[in-house]
């Protein structure tokens, strides 16, 4: 999608917020900033004796918006920053550390919103037996070792964070001294935590808080990949243009942004209820940290992102809608009478030169399209991607709903491409429906529809019957013997060849990283010694999986692959693993560590990777045996959003 406009990629950012892959995020907002609010409420009745003077409430209500703007600004730091460096190495490790570690200090402030924290540390003080045993410094050092080992993931990460935690606890007396560390370590959390609390309703603090927090939500989780935010992160990933790429993700997560802002405001309502119900307070408190302590083990465990991405696939369809139909609203491609079919997905904006993906059943026979053109031109309608019987009508309309062009001949230019309208003149600059209807549909059909200015359809010549005397006609001659429109403007002169039939036997599908395009090929080398091709591998159903052993995301993802493969080894299907900016040596030693037993490769020099166009690890492919691609994924995906495309090619 070319011509990203800030106002568009902030206006997707907006339609984003109803995506069903969003909704994670939006209880775990909540929880945390309820927290906030219930914590404003209680200062401000300890303080105040239950009486808020109307500026203490016009104050907490700037805070809470104040907190929510930070909040927004932190996984807009994030998205812009990931979506920038989205192919480096670290970008990935990042990302995992931070929802690792952003997770424990969820769980942390949702104990202290509970206040299991302060109670604990009463405890701690007084069983002085127990803090003044070096066996207690020993099982805190061994855990916290173990937590750091866990969150930081990378050796690099892991040995001087470690190593400052164990300096920390023996230069510090924990071991010697026990009773009086941790005397002085309760004494400073608490007052970090409570000493001074009024503090905090001035809102000069805890903004460090709601930054991170925003941070650590962005990490734990993946936005729904529409079709503008899926053009801003290939134009970072393709062409490495930063200047354009990062006001274009910084205005998407503004956006997104928005109805977090408007949903603290509405937030902020209920601090008058809270008031009335002061007694009330405290078990609202419980309420929300229990909430921010589920939400911690999501992201610490990296259960949110993929139930993100869980919801991300099973409402793809639905979550493009919302942005496309809003996009199209916006830019004026489609009016308001017609966004009701937009959203219910019998009306479809789209943009000439772009394809959509239509799928029509015998309960949905027909799909509109909406185009709009700047000038009068000529302009095919073209169909590709198209695997089975397809028997088309295509009635062409003007704004004013008066028909302009009707036709049901459809004539292949390739394989499995060809045209239902061609040289079709457009009289004059404005919008137009397109209507593609299937007859006779029998089964679910699917293919891919392109309204495109009108072009030579350039096929190969292919070898003519000896016998024959006759002159070979041009494809311009063939289209209209069969009654498809006349060409009314001049086109590039065609290769002859003796018929349709002929020439489309002669090309095949078009070679090319789409769902749809036949995968381009290559040769590697496994850590095995053994040469593949992936032409070597027709016939069968493939998975072609980029990762890297550096990348914590493929290190959950490598054991349902595995899952998979044997599951799946005794059928038509098969696995290829290619490492990115990886050594021969640690994919040996990945291998062994994870048990693998599916064919991996090195990716030398990211070759195959900018072949495929391929914008961060992991990646995913599905390719059919006939060597189409079916199935792609710039993310994490989950056994079952793979079982669901093998059980659809296998049926």
């Amino acid at each position: 999608m070319e011509n990203i406009t800030v106002g568009l990629a902030f206006f997707a950012g907006l339609l984003s917020f109803l995506s069903p892959c969003v909704l994670p995020l939006v209880p775990a907002y909540i929880g945390y900033m309820g927290g906030r609010m219930t914590h404003t409420v209680a200062l401000q009745a300890a303080g105040d004796k239950g009486k808020s003077t109307s500026g203490a409430k016009a104050f907490a209500r700037a805070n809470m918006l104040l907190h929510s703007l930070v909040f927004v600004s932190g996984f807009t730091v994030v998205f812009v920053i990931l979506g920038i460096v989205t192919t480096a190495v670290l970008a990935s490790v990042a990302k995992d550390v931070i929802a690792r570690v952003g997770g424990v200090l969820i769980i942390f402030f949702g104990l202290h919103i509970m206040g299991v924290i302060a109670s604990t540390s009463r405890r701690l003080r007084k069983s002085s037996a127990l803090i003044n045993n070096p066996l207690f410094s020993l099982a805190v050092a061994a855990a916290g070792s173990a937590l750091i080992v866990w969150g930081f993931i990378e050796l690099f990460l892991i040995l001087p964070i470690l190593a400052a935690w164990l300096l920390t606890l023996f230069l510090g007396g924990a071991f010697t001294q026990p009773g009086v560390f941790w005397g002085r370590v309760l004494n400073k959390l608490e007052s970090v935590l409570y000493t001074d609390t009024r503090a905090d309703f001035t809102g000069r603090e805890g903004l460090g808080g709601s930054f991170m927090m925003g941070v650590v939500f962005s990490a734990g989780w993946t936005p729904c990949i529409g079709p503008i935010y899926g053009s801003i992160l290939n134009l970072a990933a393709q062409t490495g243009d930063v200047a354009q790429a990062a006001p274009l993700l910084a205005a998407y997560s503004l956006g997104l942004g928005i109805p977090f802002i408007l949903a603290a405001v509405l937030l902020d309502r209920a601090q008058g209820i809270l008031r009335r119900l002061q007694r009330h307070v405290r078990t609202v408190e419980r309420i929300a940290g229990t909430l921010l302590v589920i939400v911690g083990f999501l992201v610490a465990s990296g259960q949110l992102t993929i139930l993100s991405q869980t919801l991300n696939g099973q409402f793809a369809d639905f979550s493009a809608r919302v942005e496309e139909c809003g996009v199209g609203f916006f830019e004026g491609r489609i009016t308001g009478s017609q966004l009701g079919d937009c959203l219910g997905g019998s009306i479809a904006p789209i943009r000439v030169e772009e394809s959509y993906h239509v799928v029509l059943t015998p309960d949905k026979t027909q799909m509109q399209f909406v185009f709009q053109v700047d000038e009068a031109q000529p302009i095919d309608v073209e169909l590709g991607s198209v695997e089975t019987d397809l028997t088309p009508i295509a009635v062409l309309q003007n704004a004013a709903g008066e028909e302009i062009a009707r036709n049901s001949v459809f004539i292949f230019t390739t394989e499995n491409k060809g045209l239902i309208l061609r040289g079709q003149m457009l009289p004059e600059a404005g919008t137009y429906l397109l209507t593609i209807i299937n007859e006779v549909p029998t089964t679910k059909t699917d293919f891919r529809v392109k309204v495109r200015a009108a072009q030579a359809v350039a096929l190969t010549p292919v070898e003519t019957d000896t016998n024959n005397t006759d002159e070979p006609e041009t494809v311009v001659a063939d289209l209209a013997n069969t009654g498809m429109n006349p060409t009314p403007t001049p086109l590039i002169p065609l290769l002859p060849v003796n018929s349709i039939e002929g020439a489309a036997a002669a090309s095949g599908a078009a070679i090319g990283v789409k769902v749809g395009n036949r995968a381009p090929d290559f040769t590697v080398t496994t850590d095995t010694g053994k040469t593949v091709s992936l032409s070597d591998l027709r016939g069968k159903i493939v998975l072609l999986n980029f990762w890297g052993t550096w990348c914590g995301p493929c290190r959950r993802e490598m054991p349902e692959l595995q899952a998979l493969y044997e599951a799946h080894s005794d059928e038509n299907f098969t696995i290829l693993a290619l490492a990115v900016r990886d050594t021969l040596d640690d994919v040996k030693q990945f291998r062994t560590e994870f048990g693998l037993t599916f064919p991996l490769a090195l990716d030398e020099n990211n070759a195959i990777s900018i072949q495929y166009a391929i914008p961060g690890q992991p990646s995913t492919l599905i390719i059919n045996p006939e060597g189409k691609i079916v199935f792609l994924s710039y993310s994490l995906v989950t056994l079952e959003q793979i079982e669901a495309v093998l059980a659809e090619l296998e049926s």
